[in-house]
């Protein structure tokens, strides 16, 4: 499960989350904040700071503090160029390297007509081979959303919905996982006093839209 909040300011945009994911022999918890400031509504930057916790029923528990950072540009108003480092400093459980992974992504995002978005992006994990990812979403009607996408190492597909009425952005997703099979993912957002040209950006830099 998946929760966090976002505050846009005069000063930047902050934002908490949290994460746990597990059963009571396995689990893992993570705790999020965030902050990131536009630059003339075509640079964006932002950092993220993360505490995560694991624990294994009969071997205990342990913490580890690390940073996230990300940045995106509008080259034009409808291609757009991003990139993110996942834990920065490299930080782990215990004496052992790389149990948290140190990810490197980026992407880019082009508006092919105003119902049709293509996504293509490659994630380098640095113990891994790259991954190249590719996704499309399409507005299909005025409040109705459709969306596929697939990548390599590992092979993975994916499909969904999204609903968008007022305030609020219903979502299903589902995707193959190499060891869970077929997995189910669903979300909701709700954006208070909501802004139609806000509430469109921020679904974009999230790849909702």
């Amino acid at each position: 499960g998946y929760v966090a909040y976002h505050e846009p300011t005069s000063i930047g945009s902050f934002a908490i989350g949290g994460m746990s994911y597990g059963f009571e022999l396995y689990r893992e918890s993570k705790f999020i904040l965030g902050y990131s400031y536009n630059f003339q509504n075509k640079f964006f930057a932002g950092v993220a700071v993360n505490y995560q916790t694991v624990s294994v029923k009969n071997y205990g528990n342990d913490g580890a503090l690390f940073f996230n950072l990300g940045g995106l540009t509008y080259i034009t108003n409808n291609f757009r160029i991003g990139f993110s480092i996942h834990n920065i400093n490299r930080a782990t459980f215990g004496s052992e390297d790389d149990q948290i992974p140190m990810i490197f992504n980026t992407g880019l995002s082009y508006d092919v007509a105003d119902e049709i978005t293509v996504n293509f992006a490659v994630e380098k994990d640095i113990k891994y081979k790259a991954s190249f990812q590719f996704g499309i979403n399409y507005d299909i009607i005025q409040y109705i959303s459709i969306r596929t996408g697939f990548a390599n190492e590992p092979s993975k597909y994916s499909a969904g919905i999204g609903i968008n009425y007022s305030m609020f952005s219903l979502d299903y997703a589902m995707f193959t996982h190499n060891y869970l099979g077929l997995t189910h993912q669903a979300g909701v957002i709700i954006s208070f006093g909501r802004d139609e040209n806000r509430s469109t950006s921020i679904k974009k830099y999230l790849g909702l839209e």
